[in-house]
């Protein structure tokens, strides 16, 4: 069984992921939707993708760090 201590990290990781994922999949059904390039859409989702890896790291998740 996960510390306090540990378990808060993942709670906190676990509600980052939930909203950087809803960015994350909104925003490619919107590149997906527009059929065009969009450059700034696209930077902001790696920028997304980076910080909930940056999380995981943070946390000890060093597979989802990867």
């Amino acid at each position: 069984m996960a510390a306090t201590g540990e378990r808060e990290l993942l709670e906190s990781l676990s509600a980052e992921a939930e909203r950087r994922m809803g960015v994350i999949v909104g925003g490619v059904e919107e590149v997906a939707a527009a059929g065009k390039p969009a450059p700034d859409l696209v930077e902001s989702l790696r920028a997304e993708a980076h910080a909930l890896k940056g999380a995981a790291a943070v946390t000890g998740q060093a597979r989802l760090a990867e």
